[in-house]
């Protein structure tokens, strides 16, 4: 069986997605629990172990096993999931990649953000212990995931800013996971651009019209404009704009950026008849979330 947990599209916490670890609006998982929790040295050690296990399972399979995401940089607050980056040398023999996983206790949630994007999460206790980001080296995935690590590593000031903020986030918002995930992805997509040196390129004013799109009290007629905004951040943050229409959502399912589409699907304002146009989307973690609102929304008739 697959278990959901979108990891931010439009921005994320551990990159798969960026992890997707995927939202701008998690309507659907506003009552999910979660704990932000001091670094643990003891983080680095459970790593090494789990990473252990996957090396001697692939073989020669694996190439690297990096460890990422919040417990692999010292001095971040985070939550306790350990994230585990594992490359290996053919995407193609991903059948025999998921066997290997599911007898080490991993469950598959398929190419939850990319094509040739494999994410894998381990539980115990109903609690998320593990996760594992697998694809070859030349996923464009890969770059970003290890840049944002290696910039927080050399600029301890970033990660005292950074968990700062999710402490904040999580004192502001602790039953509502979120909000704790729309407040933060602003923040990350800027600090990947940092972490990739492609500030000089960055739109000095997406931010703001990011911001605005959301939390401003904007008409139908200013919130179809921004449905034509030329950044992604922007057209994703529509959908949690609380005086989004339908018809506002029906622009947006069209968005060739599957980040947007994510968005729509986890909208608080989308109805059934607006998900089911979702079904049958590309990208999994899309059709995923629409499926996962539609399921919540009959609960609650």
């Amino acid at each position: 069986m697959k278990t959901s947990a979108p990891q931010g599209a439009c921005g994320f916490e551990s990159h798969p997605f960026r992890q997707s670890e995927f939202g701008m609006a998690i309507s659907t998982h506003k009552d999910r629990k979660y704990n932000i929790q001091e670094y643990d040295p003891a983080w680095k050690g459970s790593f090494g172990e789990e990473a252990e296990k996957i090396r001697k399972a692939f073989g020669d399979d694996v190439t690297e096993v990096e460890h990422v995401g919040s417990t692999s940089v010292p001095g971040m607050a985070g939550k306790s999931t350990i994230d585990l980056d594992v490359i290996v040398k053919d995407i193609s023999k991903i059948a025999d990649y998921e066997e290997k996983l599911d007898r080490l206790g991993y469950e598959s949630l398929g190419e939850f953000v990319a094509k040739g994007a494999f994410f894998f999460a381990k539980e115990k206790d109903n609690t998320r212990i593990f996760n594992v980001h697998l694809m070859e080296s030349s996923h464009p995935i890969f770059e970003g995931i290890i840049a944002v690590r290696d910039y927080l590593r050399s600029h301890p000031e970033e990660v005292k800013r950074y968990s700062d903020l999710k402490k904040e986030l999580f004192k502001k918002y602790p039953n509502d996971y979120g909000s704790y995930r729309k407040n933060k992805d602003v923040y990350m997509d800027n600090l990947e651009r940092r972490a990739l040196g492609s500030d000089a390129k960055k739109d000095p004013d997406e931010e703001v019209r990011a911001k605005v799109a959301a939390d401003g009290n904007l008409s139908v007629e200013q919130l179809k404009g921004l449905t034509r905004d030329k950044s992604v951040l922007v057209r994703c943050a529509v959908p949690v704009n609380e005086n989004v229409t339908p018809e506002v959502l029906r622009l947006l399912i069209k968005d060739k950026a599957w980040e947007t589409r994510w968005a729509v699907a986890n909208s608080q304002n989308a109805s059934v008849e607006i998900l089911k146009m979702l079904l049958n989307d590309e990208v999994e973690p899309v059709r995923t979330s629409a499926q996962e609102h539609i399921d919540y929304l009959l609960k609650e008739e």
